[in-house]
């Protein structure tokens, strides 16, 4: 009767791995985590995507491995990461999966840990603007209720100075403002890609000789699987945000769609779709301006409402190593920008928006640095032309 038991015991052990050699299903045993001094390893391995039970196709591990790499990249926090697969030893179902990383200095330009940027927005034309910027930003995890969800939560300070002069819906007016403000943002991470968020920020204006100071409530989604920080060649952007000025009794509303696609092995198209809404009556400096359409800015770029939209085909044209150390691409573009701006009573008129054609290089500094540095030139229908050089992340 034991010889009995034995004999179907060993003949259903045989049939279960026989399945489990047909139908190449692998199971994630374990997730090993090293290198890291600053980041807590339960961040990494959850914005990595890879989890302890997960049950994946062999044909698919190299894709499951290479999206983890992705997004621990895109987060800015690492000099280096890797993502190896430890071949089984004695159970040829499971994998341990072991993901390095290097912090090395924690300042970065582009985000990281500490995070700071000076430039210079515009050669010439109108909204020209010199800003800086600095941050610290911070993720542990921390678990409610175990089960229920895990978060990440961070902040930053963002110090920036604007120059700017453009016309306030018809009327020329010259205005130097002068911004400080102050964001506590944590945030819940549901996916790997996706998130919630809330927004706690404080804005102080000091606008010719006027102060303006605006406690600003606010929440927000954003879903994030583009393949790089500086110029992702293929994935989804999308980000709403909602934002109470609490003092002033108004409120705005932005949502902003990204969508990148590869052509080629070279070529990548990007689009941007953004609207943005504000209800209430706000000061005019806040009013939604098309900041992002590569022209002169004027009346009809600017209201309490705004379509925007982008397209842009991009080429790398060179990659190479900067200081030895700096991983770099320069990039050419041509691009094609859209915005109109108008007021609820004016949506009729919406056909008269603008279109900006131009083209431009860019150097992306990438690892470790993660600074853009872009020189374009736009012009418009009205033969207006304007040279656009900036150090912010292109959309």
């Amino acid at each position: 009767m034991n010889l009995k038991f034995r004999f179907i015991i060993t003949i259903i052990w045989i049939l279960v791995a026989t399945i489990n050699l047909i139908s190449k299903e692998i199971t994630i045993r374990k997730v090993k985590v090293i290198g890291n001094t600053y980041t807590d390893k339960e961040v990494i391995r959850l914005i990595s995507g890879i989890k302890q039970g997960d049950k994946i196709d062999e044909d698919e591990l190299d894709s499951y491995i290479q999206k983890a790499k992705q997004r621990l990249e895109i987060t800015t926090y690492f000099f280096y990461v890797g993502v190896y697969v430890i071949p089984p030893l004695k159970y040829p179902q499971y994998r341990t999966i072991v993901i390095e990383v290097k912090e090395g200095f924690l300042y970065r330009f582009g985000g990281g840990p500490i995070y700071g940027l000076f430039g210079y927005e515009n050669f010439n034309g109108k909204a020209d603007s010199i800003y800086l910027y600095a941050g610290y930003n911070i993720q542990r995890i921390i678990f409610i209720n175990k089960f229920l969800f895990n978060s990440y939560w961070y902040y930053k300070i963002d110090l920036k100075h604007t120059l700017e002069n453009y016309e306030v819906l018809g009327a020329n007016k010259e205005l130097d403002i002068s911004l400080f403000s102050l964001n506590f943002q944590p945030g819940y991470m549901l996916t790997p890609d996706f998130k919630i968020f809330l927004i706690s920020k404080f804005n102080y204006y000091l606008v010719d000789d006027d102060i303006y100071k605006f406690p600003i409530p606010g929440c927000g989604v954003e879903y994030n699987t583009g393949n790089s920080f500086l110029s992702p060649t293929a994935g989804w952007y999308i980000n709403f945000e909602y934002l109470y000025y609490i003092n002033k009794d108004f409120y705005s509303i932005t949502g902003k769609i990204v969508k990148y696609i590869s052509l080629t092995k070279i070529f990548t198209f990007a689009m941007l779709i953004q609207a943005s809404t504000i209800q209430g009556n706000p000061p005019y400096f806040l009013l939604n301006r098309a900041e992002q359409i590569r022209t002169k800015l004027y009346s009809e770029l600017e209201g309490k409402n705004l379509y925007l939209g982008s397209i842009e085909l991009r080429v790398p044209l060179k990659e190479f190593i900067l200081f030895g150390m700096v991983e770099s691409v320069l990039k050419g573009i041509v691009f094609i920008d859209y915005g109109r701006g108008f007021n609820n009573t004016e949506i009729k008129i919406l056909k008269k928006g603008e279109f900006v054609y131009g083209a431009g290089i860019r150097l992306l500094l990438k690892m470790p640095v993660y600074l853009p540095v872009r020189l374009e030139y736009g012009y418009n229908e009205k033969n207006n032309s304007m040279i656009f050089f900036s150090t912010e992340k292109p959309f």
